[in-house]
């Protein structure tokens, strides 16, 4: 039995030191296939980082690229303004030189204009300083003949409101006067129609400046006698001159 049980004992031993060698190469076992599913995973996880990093550096390449087209276009698009404000500026500054010198040749012939007026005007007033006192008579008088029939007209229109003129012959009370009285009368006092003119121009407004003013070309405006006598003798004198050249 001891025989037996000795050979029980080690029979348990050699399969104790079986299992623990079957044990032993279990965990070897599982320990080589934990580290080779460590580095499986470490593999893996290097494959995504390095995938991870190509895609990085896509976007990174994508994003640079973009950056750098961006770049470009605002550079491109910059020049071309700079290049469309140079031109207006320089279009700009053309038109303001040419309005500049425009004006300026405007001034100048404006200046000259007036140059060449006042020269004028001197001219004249020296003109008109040299004529004499006869022909400056002479110039006033022709000024007024131009000025004189309006003035006249305006003068008599207080006549329009005349209805009539009567005269009356009171010769008869005188009948103790001499003829010569009478006919120093009639002379003086004129016929019908001149003592109907000269009663009618007393209603004429400023008659004594009228007067003055007819005076200055040597009529007399007080009567229709005085006022025909300069035009009788004008005519007397030119048919007198024209008798004159035929004789000769």
């Amino acid at each position: 039995e001891r025989e037996v049980r000795i050979k029980e004992i080690e029979q348990q031993q050699v399969t104790e030191i079986a299992n623990q060698t079957k044990s032993i190469a279990i965990a070897a076992k599982s320990e080589q296939q934990s580290q080779a599913e460590a580095r499986a995973n470490d593999a893996l996880a290097d494959a995504v980082r390095a995938q991870q990093n190509v895609e990085t550096t896509r976007q990174t390449a994508e994003a640079d690229r973009a950056k750098q087209v961006a770049l470009i276009a605002a550079a491109q698009d910059a020049e071309t303004k700079a290049v469309e404000l140079t031109v207006r500026a320089k279009a700009e500054k053309e038109a303001a030189e040419l309005q500049a010198a425009a004006i300026i040749e405007l001034a100048e012939a404006t200046r000259k204009k007036g140059l060449a007026e006042a020269e004028a005007q001197r001219a004249l007033n020296d003109a008109i300083n040299v004529l004499s006192d006869e022909q400056t008579s002479l110039k006033f008088k022709l000024a007024l003949l131009q000025s004189l029939p309006a003035v006249i007209e305006k003068s008599v229109e207080p006549m329009k409101s005349i209805d009539g003129i009567k005269i009356i012959q009171v010769d008869g009370l005188n009948r103790g006067a001499t003829a010569g009285d009478v006919a120093a009368g009639g002379a003086n006092g004129g016929n019908l129609a001149e003592q109907a003119l000269s009663a009618a121009l007393t209603y004429r407004t400023q008659a004594p400046l009228i007067d003055s003013l007819l005076n200055e070309i040597g009529i007399a405006g007080g009567s229709l006698k005085a006022l025909t006598t300069p035009l009788v003798s004008s005519a007397t004198d030119e048919i007198n001159r024209e008798a004159t050249v035929k004789e000769q």
